[in-house]
């Protein structure tokens, strides 16, 4: 049985797909995909929820900016959702295809399992998800 209950992505296309227990990591991981692409203050009621990361995607990729996204996406996770322990935040930038791969290791801070998972996501050079 999972500890957290709610929607995570993907959503499905029938309604047992959108309704079953996705497990908890899924959980986690849905939240993390919608604290990185909101930006803070779209949420009218949750002002402080979201982070500077979709900003920040429209600057020239270096390892200063690099840096920089990984101190905002660690600290608007802690912020946001204290279930979640960022483990490792890793950037690779494919120059051809514009394209900039996020990977993001974390664990749940509410358990005691030592299982650290990983998400990536990639974005063009318009900053839009791919």
């Amino acid at each position: 049985m999972s500890l957290y209950k709610g929607i995570s992505y993907p959503l499905g296309s029938t309604l047992q797909e959108f309704v079953e227990d996705k497990g908890d990591y899924s959980m986690l991981r849905t939240s993390i995909l919608n604290i990185i692409m909101t930006v803070r203050g779209e949420r009218v009621m949750r002002p402080e929820f979201g982070s500077g990361v979709p900003l920040k995607l429209f600057e020239p990729e270096d390892s200063i900016l690099q840096g920089e996204l990984e101190r905002i996406i660690k600290e608007d996770i802690r912020t946001s959702d204290p279930r979640i322990k960022i483990e490792s935040v890793v950037f690779d930038e494919d120059i051809d295809n514009k394209t900039l791969k996020i990977t993001v290791g974390f664990s749940d801070n509410k358990t005691n399992e030592e299982q650290v998972q990983y998400m990536e996501m990639s974005f063009d050079s318009s900053g839009n998800p791919i």
